[in-house]
């Protein structure tokens, strides 16, 4: 298959494109003479026919398959309006353009909620069917968004049902390629309540040329070809729609059909592996459920690295994920494990694991009046803290005393620094420190590596882990890296990697609360996790893949088999 696609370097994988240029496209050749003329699209109509073995009039050739549902809606406004039709009967979870389509036209409607699983309520659709007769049932198969099938005798069953009550069924299969079911178009003269979409932009990967065409009883085609504009496909899409019914297009389109499906269980089986609820898809695309900040990282991170994904604004879709299979899924595989299957945890000290407002803080302040006789504000200090650069309080302390105009060396602003901090007989302000990570937190964590990557001395290090383990009875000092075991300070890399090394780690997560924090996970390819709703705006700008208000809301993000 290699040697039949050219694969594009981009993953764009919101809009269940096929992300690859078809070989056999690279040997058309557009027929420009005959471009002056209006296109004409019945020599199309009747290739589709015979080789469906139809007839032209039960063929009707569309710009897309959104032009065809499209102009079913506006068949379904005006049947309603004289009494012929009684209302859209609609499955959801549905394709936007069915849920935007009974919003925005005048048309009676009835909508049936899915399953807790976001499968079809079938016994609730029947319930519907036998209620309102004279319907259009609107079916797509696989579903769209969650890639559900509906079995052939589920079909058959609903097409029946929906004859006895006089009611018509449009069935989308926009998917079908990738199903293990043959389309229905072939049950056309089976069925003569029964219109089948069927399009060229998902499986022959013919989004751009906007082709697609339904089949169903020459009756029911006259009427969408009545309100179908005049020669609304131009002519090099009718060009290359014909080149889709030869013998290379339809081997290499099920060449590739083949290595979807198969990159489809692959992800399936990876994303499930997590504890991650996944549908069952028969389409082209993965629909998965997440916890709301879950989304959030995964989406945010996906983006950085350039993969676009689907999220929905839906209520039943708020908490989902869809993903569209590449060609080539190994940097899509890497990305999801390490999102929802971290190595190992990073975490740095003050701001994340423990509460320094009463004691670092404080040090800062008091450290600042005594050179300048200034009251100097949380607000300031977190200010500059917030530009970079000052993951060092002691540095940090001397920049904002030169800041107001003392002169003051860094040995001057250190020890005076160290005196209030320390204190004289360990009675200094570090007595005063709390922990902010709970023991519920530290269960969890407890089931990964997870270590300390601080701008802390190795005292000041040990009496943190001190204070965790005599408050904390599940934490567990596991390594610590402190400004002492590096030649930079963050924001350089160098203390997580070195915090990798020690874990052997693939896929690590960075947590801090300042934007040296967040550079620092960057450069070492770690997922960034900010801490501080109050800093997002600069944490994000720092690099940070999603901001927690704290580290306890890790549990959220931390994959289902450390929760079990």
């Amino acid at each position: 298959m290699n040697e039949t696609l050219t694969i594009k370097t981009t993953q764009k994988l919101d809009f269940n494109e096929l992300g690859v240029s078809p070989k056999w496209l690279a040997k058309f050749n557009l027929e420009c003479d005959s471009l002056w003329q209006y296109p004409d699209r019945s020599p199309l109509e009747q290739a589709l026919a015979d080789q469906l073995d139809l007839l032209p009039n039960q063929i009707l050739a569309c710009n897309g398959g959104d032009e065809a549902i499209n102009v079913f809606f506006r068949w379904m406004a005006e049947q309603q309006v004289t009494q012929n039709v009684n209302s859209i009967i609609l499955p959801l979870p549905a394709f936007s353009q069915y849920t935007q389509g009974i919003e925005s036209w005048p048309v009676r409607y009835a909508c049936v909620n899915p399953n807790d699983d976001l499968s079809i309520n079938l016994d609730e659709l029947k319930s519907k069917i036998k209620k309102l007769p004279k319907s259009w049932i609107v079916l797509t198969s696989p579903n769209n968004p969650t890639g559900e099938l509906i079995t052939s005798s589920e079909l058959i069953e609903i097409i029946k049902l929906a004859k006895e009550n006089q009611s018509y069924v449009f069935l989308d299969e926009a998917y079908i390629e990738f199903s293990v079911q043959a389309s229905f178009i072939n049950r056309i003269n089976q069925f003569n309540n029964l219109v089948v979409l069927r399009t060229l932009s998902k499986a022959f990967g013919l989004a751009g040329i906007r082709f697609g065409y339904i089949a169903g009883n020459s009756e029911l085609i006259a009427e969408f070809n009545k309100r179908t504009l005049p020669f609304n496909i131009p002519s090099p899409t009718l060009q290359i729609a014909a080149q889709t019914l030869t013998k290379d297009a339809y081997v290499e389109m099920s060449g590739y059909v083949e290595k979807i499906k198969a990159n489809r269980k692959t992800l399936f089986l990876l994303l499930t592996s997590f504890g991650i609820e996944v549908t069952r898809s028969e389409a082209n695309f993965l629909l998965f459920k997440v916890t709301p900040i879950q989304k959030t990282l995964c989406v945010n991170f996906l983006n950085k690295n350039e993969i676009l994904v689907r999220t929905f604004n839906q209520p039943l879709l708020k908490n989902t994920v869809r993903i569209t299979i590449p060609f080539n899924i190994e940097k899509l595989q890497n990305l999801l494990t390490h999102v929802f299957n971290p190595d190992s945890i990073c975490f740095d000290m003050d701001g994340v694991l423990i509460n320094t407002e009463n004691s670092y803080d404080e040090a800062i302040k008091q450290t600042y009046f005594f050179f300048t006789n200034k009251v100097l504000s949380a607000c300031a200090i977190n200010k500059l803290r917030r530009s970079g650069g000052f993951n060092n309080d002691w540095r940090l302390t001397e920049q904002l005393i030169l800041n107001s105009g003392v002169n003051v060396s860094f040995e001057q602003v250190f020890n005076q620094f160290q005196k209030l901090y320390l204190g004289s007989n360990n009675d200094g302000l570090f007595n005063l420190e709390k922990p902010l990570i709970n023991n519920e937190t530290c269960l969890l964590i407890n089931k990964l590596q997870y270590g300390v990557v601080t701008g802390r001395n190795n005292e000041e290090a040990r009496k943190g882990n001190q204070l965790l383990r005599s408050t904390i009875p599940s934490w567990l000092e596991k390594a610590t890296i402190s400004d002492d075991d590096v030649s930079q300070s963050k924001p350089s890399p160098e203390g997580i990697l070195k915090l990798i090394e020690y874990f052997n780690s693939r896929w690590n997560w960075m947590i801090g609360d300042t934007p040296d924090d967040m550079q620092a996970a960057v450069a070492s390819k770690s997922i960034a996790i900010g801490i501080g709703n109050q800093n997002a705006e600069q944490l994000f700008a720092a690099g940070a893949d999603i901001v927690l208000d704290s580290v306890n809301q890790l549990e959220q993000l931390l994959p289902r088999r450390v929760q079990e």
